[in-house]
């Protein structure tokens, strides 16, 4: 399918900041804009209290940008930067923070933390949060009267390739805090059950210790955009509206979510494969129009930060469909907190091997209706035309049937349902097509699929998603 028109990289907007969420109890708002360096010193003012955070000389933070937005770098930070915030006597505070990781974070860097404690009026409490650090671990600690306890860890899957994201970390004085179980590049947070620790004392004057800890040492690698501090915990729906709110703040006011999906020609040849080439791609486009995330099943064991994808070696499309039923009908899993905006489908190899074009039109369709009713608001299913085989004649040939009819006509009739799908040839069409077995395409041919991919997402699917 051909669509008209291409999305004109130079067009990118700077559009208005929008307006701050109301009545969610935000106490607190630090964001890049608001701050300021006269050359000796530098200045970041609380734009609900008017508190400001200051540091003189050198070794003070440095306004730079992120993606086109101003930023905070801490990364060389020695001064300590810091705020009073004044939480209102509550029990429950929670804090969002929306904050880029540097590329250049190896192990033995130092963490980098956010870090918030009670006053001496309030010594009852008192909490820190690290953010990213170079094994990119989230942790949560809570602070008793001169104590310390860490109450969890959660995987960052940051490092190297982080992009901006907002960090949630909600904290109940007579429960302890929640710990956050999904994160990154402005994911929702499903909070997890807790323990109760504490059954006294209230959240009121407090200091904010913003880039490091409270004295100084190990500052964060990277640059903070914006912290909000509210003084009652949210729901998914209010998290979410402080969370879209802070993402403009981080070059974008909405990013889309696309989940890669399919079986091993997706999955796994050369891992991270042609998803990795596409991301690579994103990161070097000069445009720094940061507007999509990919999203999906977190690895057991990440070897790529942004390995998030909804393929599985072996799949079929009914096996498809009872995935995407499991993952984004349940709240167990993670692409359900994520919610995909754009679908990229690549399925069926696998089910022509065994049973041809038997079922075919019928179990695609049925996949697509599967997907819509469990995404009933998907702006985009990417159906993608089944790339070439050679291991197995009859495969074969079924595949270019597959490709010149079956699937524009299942394309056609799901658009006719109300499923926004359009069809896509640009990896099947990719030449030279090297395969490492007949089936699964090696390094080179991935490393030629995607740059292809991600330009279609630019020119194609993103003004096709959004028409």
């Amino acid at each position: 399918m051909i669509i008209p028109g291409v999305y004109s990289r130079q067009a990118r907007r700077t559009p208005p900041e929008p307006p701050m969420p109301s009545g969610l109890g935000i106490t607190s708002v630090f964001v890049a804009p608001d701050a300021s360096d006269n050359g000796t010193t530098f200045s970041w003012k609380d734009r609900i209290s008017g508190n400001i955070a200051s540091q003189t000389g050198a070794g003070r933070a440095v306004i730079s940008t992120e993606y086109g937005h101003p930023a905070i770098d801490v990364t060389n930070m020695t001064q300590v930067l810091k705020a009073q915030v004044n939480l209102s006597t509550r029990k429950q505070c929670v804090w969002y923070t929306l904050v880029r990781v540097n590329t250049s974070v190896v192990a033995g860097d130092p963490e980098s933390w956010i870090y918030q404690h009670g006053t001496t009026a309030d010594a009852t409490w008192g909490t820190y949060q690290i953010y990213g650090n170079n094994v990119g671990k989230f942790k949560t600690y809570k602070l008793a009267a001169g104590g310390t306890g860490m109450l969890g860890t959660r995987d960052l899957n940051g490092g190297a390739r982080a992009f901006s994201r907002v960090l949630i970390g909600p904290f109940d004085i007579d429960a302890s805090q929640e710990v956050c179980d999904s994160y990154g590049d402005f994911d929702l947070l499903v909070t997890e059950d807790y323990t109760q620790v504490f059954s006294t004392g209230t959240f009121n004057l407090a200091d904010l210790f913003i880039g490091t800890k409270s004295d100084g040492s190990a500052p964060f690698k990277g640059k903070i955009m914006g912290i909000v501090g509210c003084n009652r915990l949210h729901t998914l729906g209010e998290q979410n509206q402080i969370r879209n709110w802070l993402a403009y703040f981080a070059g974008t006011d909405k990013m889309e979510s696309v989940a890669f999906a399919g079986d091993s020609l997706t999955a796994t040849p050369g891992f991270p494969g042609w998803r990795g080439a596409a991301q690579t791609a994103y990161e070097a486009d000069p445009s720094l129009d940061r507007w999509f995330r990919q999203v999906g099943r977190q690895p057991t064991t990440p070897t790529f930060a942004q390995d998030y994808c909804m393929a599985i070696a072996g799949q079929t499309i009914s096996g498809m469909k009872t995935q995407f039923q499991n993952d984004m009908g349940t709240a167990a899993k993670n692409i359900q907190k994520w919610h995909p905006t754009i679908i990229y489908l690549m399925i069926g190899t696998n089910d022509i091997a065994t049973n041809g074009l038997t079922g075919f039109d019928t179990a695609y369709g049925d996949l697509l209706d599967t997907i819509k009713s469990l995404e009933p608001n998907i702006k985009c299913v990417v159906v993608c035309k089944i790339p070439p085989r050679t291991d197995n004649p009859t495969a074969a040939a079924n595949i270019v049937t597959a490709n010149a009819v079956n699937l524009p006509n299942i394309v056609a009739a799901a658009n006719g349902r109300g499923i926004k799908c359009m069809l896509s040839d640009v990896i099947a069409t990719t030449t030279p097509w090297v395969t490492t077995d007949g089936l699964h395409q090696n390094t080179a041919t991935n490393n030629l699929i995607g740059p292809r991919v991600y330009n279609e997402l630019v020119t194609v699917v993103r003004p096709f998603a959004n028409s």
